[in-house]
């Protein structure tokens, strides 16, 4: 399993997030369909080029749709192919300037289903944008 992102836009900020099962692999693999809120499963931190801190998710007070012992709270994702979602921080309009994104993901308490138990799926990103004028 490998984790991608990528800055789509920057005022405001959109990002693309993924999982990927890589075409070598010799297995379907699970996941949790779920990837929003911003905040929830997805994490982010932002700093400017002095390494000051100015963005930050908060943990949002949400109740997710899908329970998370349930086979249809996953979606299958075979060698090659990928899952992800396109993300707006809303909260958040930079100025000009480079800027230094750190996402992390977590599965939180989806931690599969019956037949696939996942465990514990984390990631960590890092990595800059810039935003002009």
């Amino acid at each position: 399993m490998k984790f991608l992102v990528s800055v789509v836009e920057t005022q405001p900020v959109v990002l693309h997030f993924s999982i990927v099962n890589p075409r070598t692999s010799e297995k379907t693999i699970y996941v949790p369909r779920l990837l929003r809120p911003l905040g929830y499963f997805i994490r982010l931190k932002i700093s400017d080029f002095e390494d000051r801190l100015v963005y930050r998710t908060h943990v949002p007070k949400a109740k997710p749709k899908l329970h998370p012992d349930r086979q249809d709270s996953y979606l299958a994702i075979d060698p090659g192919y990928s899952y992800g979602a396109v993300l707006e921080v809303e909260d958040f309009t930079p100025a000009a300037g480079t800027y230094q994104l750190a996402l992390s993901y977590s599965n939180r308490e989806y931690l599969g289903f019956s037949d696939h138990p996942l465990g514990e799926i984390t990631c960590r990103i890092k990595l800059s944008f810039e935003v002009s004028d």
